[in-house]
């Protein structure tokens, strides 16, 4: 039964790139998307469990900061081919609940008309040290990665169950909270190297710091 989303996105981004191999970037960036697919929690005879549907609207406003640099310019030819770079992106999303959901949530003296998209933290953080070797085309890279709080599951009452309605507790006597994900961050490794006739050797080593990658439920005020 799900429909296909639409979405108007609009962004404005400015690069500044005062030397060669070097950029410093902002962007600032705008989403309206209609019939927003998100992931919740429903009831069915006794048990909650997670699906996707489509809600009416929602929207997306998000800033972006990017800085890359070559370390040859600052600290002489013995670092040539060394490039640092991070990027920050802060994000706010909102997906607007149909009054029946509203109305539901009220009855816990949850007074809210939207919750955040599914799957989109609030900020992202990337950090990367890279090194090219010219003579021999190797590449490689180190990457790490922090991803901020995100939704992975809505919260829902039993008064707003998926049709039709099953048995079990009456409408407005039982409340799951939300199911998100904790911060975490990830470091990961590659090295590209070309070989003949075309042919390219890829290595990759990823969570290397061995993240714990948790979710938790998490009431409207916070408590966890």
């Amino acid at each position: 039964q799900l429909q296909m989303s639409s979405l108007n996105n609009y962004d404005v981004r400015m690069d500044w790139t005062p030397i060669e191999g070097w950029l410093l970037s902002g962007s600032v960036f705008y989403k309206e998307i209609s019939q927003p697919i998100q992931y919740t929690q429903r009831f069915s005879t006794g048990f909650a469990y997670t699906t996707a549907i489509n809600y009416d609207n929602a929207n997306l406003f998000g800033v972006e900061l990017e800085g890359r640099v070559t370390l040859e310019p600052l600290f002489g030819e013995a670092f040539t081919g060394l490039a640092v770079g991070t990027n920050f992106t802060y994000m706010n999303s909102q997906v607007e609940l149909p009054s029946q959901e509203a109305s539901a949530l009220s009855n816990y003296g949850v007074d809210v008309s939207s919750i955040p998209m599914t799957a989109t933290p609030n900020y992202l953080v990337n950090a990367n040290l890279t090194y090219d070797y010219e003579p021999w085309g190797t590449q490689l890279g180190l990457f790490y990665n922090y991803q901020g709080k995100s939704l992975i599951s809505a919260a829902t009452t039993d008064a707003t169950p998926s049709p039709p309605a099953p048995p079990g507790p009456q409408p407005g006597t039982l409340l799951v909270p939300a199911i998100y994900q904790v911060p975490y961050g990830t470091l990961n490794f590659t090295v590209r190297q070309p070989l003949i006739y075309g042919f390219t050797a890829n290595f990759a080593a990823k969570n290397l710091t061995n993240p714990v990658r948790e979710t938790q439920y998490e009431a409207f005020n916070g408590a966890t």
